[in-house]
């Protein structure tokens, strides 16, 4: 009886946009990848499309196991004819369920090589049969050719808690944890032109967690691509390790997931969307989104229901003077675009007097810190600022000094929320990088604090010593910020670490809103 060719869905987690897509072919074990149609593109900074979707398979030749590779049309509608199939000298193999990894070009895969034994697991939470060999399927786009590497040395039945990374360097890792320890390795070209496996990191996960079973097993579920970033998962929960500095953090409730796909993006989003009417027009204005559901922290809700916070500037009576005002639209569903909203805010109130006449709001990320918004304020005659607070409990509008007094530093200054949960200010003179964060003192008044001095000329491939870098935005709770130069291009810089990356060519952004989150909405957590 002929097989019906499995169903394949490709979903785009930011627009909700779904593609539907018949599989070239129907073998015992498959898994498809996408990438964009754009020539020359890395495949990560692309949403509209158009897309392509790589499909892997291994199914039964006249000596065994082989592999099969198909490459769709940029439409999703038809497929290429398959590569030359690869013979994996194998009776039987399966591709591990797990991400697939893309670098340079080729997509990787886990595979692992069957075998009829049995082993006891002392788990009582995890069943997998043991496998024997783990090997790595390699698919080559540009010469649409299949090939195999060989791993590290790993024991035996580990494929279970094994994935495949990007390395921030743009190589090929490998992780695997066995009793309690992450072993991290990375392929890199030799001096002999030949790629080989070497030793990155050997972490003891008992020393670095809080591990209440050490009889309990731990999984490696998933990466962040070229950040260093795994997840594991424990007794107690889901965890986020950074492999080079030991930072962790825990993310979730233990949930008995197979893999975990972090969302990490810099969109321009087109999806739903409502639409609302300023209350009035200012001479100075700014707004910010938040959810409406009690204790949330405002940065890990997708459906509502929102609110939305303005904030603005006018004159009256001789002077400056800041009012606030708070949608009461509280609902999750998508307005006609058309239709402008314009009875859902609460009446203006008067906030905050005797500002300078020539404040007004800066055109900035404003950042959240412990249900107090913070807006970035400037001076028009001498290019100081300041800090407007806005507090959602009290409803009141204040303004903090920042921590310089210095004029002509508008254009060089950002907000931040700092990995430890204060309100930063990041400030470029020249090329030197200035971070500090408003801590309370032991008198119980919250007081600036100088915490990173960092010069960008040692740091960054500066040739120029003229160069101007401007701050562009951040990573809430992550210490990581945006340096724009119009000459190099824009720049991700991890203030602890001092690691970074160009993400961008050069473009005259003023302000850069990353977009990071774990988004898995209800209808679809059965597919993970």
């Amino acid at each position: 009886m002929d097989m019906v060719p499995m169903q394949l869905t490709v979903w785009n987690p930011m627009t909700g946009c779904r593609t539907e897509m018949r599989a070239p072919v129907d073998y015992h074990s498959q898994r498809a990848a996408v990438a964009c149609a754009v020539s020359g593109c890395d495949h990560r900074a692309c949403h509209e499309g158009p897309f392509r979707a790589v499909f892997v398979s291994l199914g039964y030749g006249d000596g065994g196991c082989v592999a099969n590779a198909h490459v769709s049309l940029p439409e999703l509608g038809e497929w290429s004819k398959d590569c030359s199939t690869l013979d994996l000298e194998a009776d039987d193999a399966s591709i591990v369920d797990k991400a697939s990894v893309f670098i340079q070009d080729a997509f990787y895969f886990m595979l692992t090589y069957d075998y009829d034994e049995d082993e006891d697991d002392d788990d009582d939470d995890d069943n997998d049969d043991d496998v024997d060999e783990i090997v790595i399927l390699k698919y080559d786009l540009a010469s649409n050719a299949l090939s195999l590497l060989v791993v590290p040395p790993v024991e035996a039945g580990l494929a279970c808690d094994a994935i495949l990374m990007a390395m921030e360097d743009g190589s090929l890792g490998f992780a695997y944890v066995d009793r309690l320890v992450l072993n991290l390795w990375s392929r890199q070209m030799g001096s002999s032109g030949a790629a080989a496996w070497s030793q990155r990191r050997v972490i003891d996960l008992k020393e670095l967690l809080p591990i209440q079973n050490q009889k309990k097993r731990i999984r490696l579920i998933g990466s962040v691509e070229c950040h260093d970033i795994i997840f594991v998962t424990t007794d107690v929960g889901i965890y986020e390790i950074n492999i080079k500095s030991l930072e962790w953090k825990k993310l979730w409730k233990r949930e008995n997931y197979r893999a975990l796909f972090p969302y990490m993006s810099f969109y321009n989003a087109q999806g739903d969307w409502n639409r609302l009417l300023a209350p009035e027009c200012y001479r100075s204005q700014s707004a910010a989104v938040l959810c409406t559901v009690s204790g949330c922290d405002h940065r890990t809700c997708r459906d509502g229901p929102f609110r939305v916070v303005f904030v603005a500037l006018d004159k009256e009576n001789g002077g400056c003077v800041a009012y606030e005002c708070m949608s009461s639209l509280e609902t999750g569903e998508q307005s006609d675009p058309d239709r402008h909203l314009t009875h859902h805010w609460n009446i203006m109130s008067y906030g905050l007097d005797h500002l300078a006449d020539d404040a007004h709001i800066e055109r900035m990320p404003h950042v959240l810190i412990e249900d107090a918004l913070y807006f970035m304020l400037a001076y028009l005659d001498d290019d100081r600022v300041a800090i407007l607070k806005y507090d959602l409990g009290s409803k009141c509008l204040s303004l903090i000094d920042a921590p310089l007094v210095e004029t002509d530093i508008a254009c060089a200054t950002i907000l931040m929320g700092t990995d430890d949960g204060s309100l930063g200010f990041a400030c470029v003179d020249g090329l030197t990088l200035n971070l500090w964060s408003r801590q309370m003192a032991s008198d119980g008044v919250p007081a600036w604090t100088q915490r990173v001095f960092i010069n960008l000329k040692e740091l960054l491939p500066i040739q120029n010593p003229k160069q101007s870098l401007i701050p562009i935005g951040s990573v809430e709770g992550s210490d990581i910020i945006f340096l724009n130069s119009l000459d190099l291009g824009i720049y991700e810089i991890n203030l602890k670490s001092l690691q970074w990356k160009k993400i961008w060519k050069a473009e005259k952004f003023r302000a850069l809103f990353p977009y990071m989150s774990f988004h898995n909405p209800p209808e679809k957590r059965e597919l993970l």
